[in-house]
């Protein structure tokens, strides 16, 4: 049986980095907060106040975590990760 587990890259990139990719939204609105929560179910996920999110297939492609809701191109971001074993 496989084990899933979320995994935390701390400080992965910057705002300003993941910008020129253009590939990601920005996720502040509480609803879409509470469904990547559940999603990756790790507590140290629920500090996080917005999200990065690449939606590929109708999936989460990769998330990254911010603390606050005002994405300034400083601000550093965590990569989150769902790990299949």
């Amino acid at each position: 049986m496989a084990r899933i587990y979320t995994r935390i890259t701390y400080y992965a990139t910057t705002v300003k980095d993941l910008e020129k990719d253009g590939s990601f939204s920005f996720v502040s609105d509480y609803q879409d907060v509470k469904a990547i929560l559940d999603t990756f179910k790790h507590p140290d996920v629920a500090d996080y106040d917005s999200f990065f999110v690449q939606v590929l297939d109708g999936d989460y492609g990769k998330v990254y975590g911010m603390g606050g809701i005002i994405p300034y191109l400083y601000k550093s971001l965590d990569l989150i990760e769902l790990v299949y074993e």
